[in-house]
């Protein structure tokens, strides 16, 4: 988790960050995977950084550590696509066809891409896709890291950690079908959860506070049943990736439960219309402690002008730091209904 985040702090140019991108040329731990040993460009210096963090993460070495450097590269590659620094390419879909596209000519001797051993397999991956599984690692990091370096910051790791919860939610109710993706969702729950448990050992009161990672109708497993290699040739794995698909989802429950009351109402019209359980909670009012958080390690805006590496996830950036208070948790609004039916 510290080198991915640290890593995106350097790329994104945010303040604390132990060096600019700008000094990757005369640091000796970086220039060595520039092309000829010089990089010339921004995308050949994150090319250069791409390659210090598969050998730091020893992503060559663990299958589940080659995985996650594959969702935290999407993130760079998405970027790159998605301003467009090659305009013909418009029509990448996969990791492997934007690597190829954008970073396999940008970087030095070393070539990891043939290095991923078992995690290979994830190159046919959707870009997209892949981008919003580094979403939810990044929270899970972010959460870890600051427990580490503040613990006692309870409403920032508590942000955090609701951050996981929602897009977890949203990861499942897409992916619900698709057991690539569902192998990648449980080994980022496991991972998480193992920081739970060595939460709770430590501090079981900011254990109790931290969210669960479940699905939206609260079912708190692991899901993949099958998975022995990775497969996208499923339709269910190519699907466009939804948004709106938790809302949708709270609707169509929301639709069920006035048809539900209605044909209660008609079958016991003595009765006066019991209030559900979400109308009956009334919502506190908003304005979660205002510890000090980690940098978010991924703004859009970046410094150089062929910077091409953020954080795409404007959801966060806009409203991600709206909360409102339950009990210890801290629940972004736009979920908040969600999290009160769970």
């Amino acid at each position: 988790c510290e080198t991915f985040l640290e890593a995106d702090k350097i790329i994104n140019g945010e303040n604390g960050a132990r060096m600019k991108m700008e000094e990757i040329d005369k640091n000796s731990s970086y220039y060595g995977f520039c092309p000829n040993n010089k990089c010339l460009t921004d995308v050949q210096r994150i090319g250069a950084m791409t390659t210090y963090v598969f050998l730091k993460g020893g992503a060559n070495k663990n299958s589940e550590h080659g995985e996650y450097f594959l969702m935290w590269l999407s993130d760079k590659l998405f970027k790159m696509h998605k301003e467009g620094k090659i305009k013909s390419q418009s029509n990448i879909t996969t990791l492997d066809e934007a690597y190829k596209s954008y970073l396999d000519k940008n970087i030095g001797n070393y070539k990891y891409w043939d290095a991923l051993g078992k995690a290979s397999g994830l190159k046919n991956a959707n870009l997209r896709h892949m981008n919003e599984f580094y979403k939810l690692l990044k929270h899970i990091c972010k959460t870890i890291m600051h427990h580490k370096i503040k613990p006692t910051e309870y409403a920032s790791i508590l942000h955090n950690s609701t951050n996981s919860s929602n897009q977890y939610m949203l990861l499942y109710q897409n992916f619900s079908e698709c057991d690539s993706y569902l192998h990648l969702l449980d080994n980022l729950k496991k991972t998480y959860e193992d920081f739970r448990t060595t939460t709770k050992n430590g501090d079981s009161k900011l254990a109790s506070s931290l969210q669960t990672l479940t699905t939206i109708d609260g079912k708190d497993s692991y899901f993949s049943t099958s998975f022995s290699t990775f497969d996208f040739s499923n339709s269910k794995c190519q699907s466009e990736y939804d948004d709106d698909i938790l809302k949708k989802w709270k609707e169509t429950e929301a639709q069920r439960n006035q048809k539900n009351d209605k044909s209660n109402g008609d079958n016991n019209p003595q009765n006066p219309k019991v209030q559900s359980s979400v109308d009956q909670i009334q919502s506190p009012p908003a304005g979660a402690g205002g510890a000090q958080s980690i940098p978010d390690n991924g703004a859009d805006t970046l410094k150089s002008k062929d910077k091409v590496v953020g954080d795409t996830q404007s959801k966060e950036n806009s409203k991600g730091s709206e909360t409102t208070g339950i009990c210890d948790i801290y629940v972004p609004k736009e979920y908040k209904q969600t999290r009160i039916l769970i």
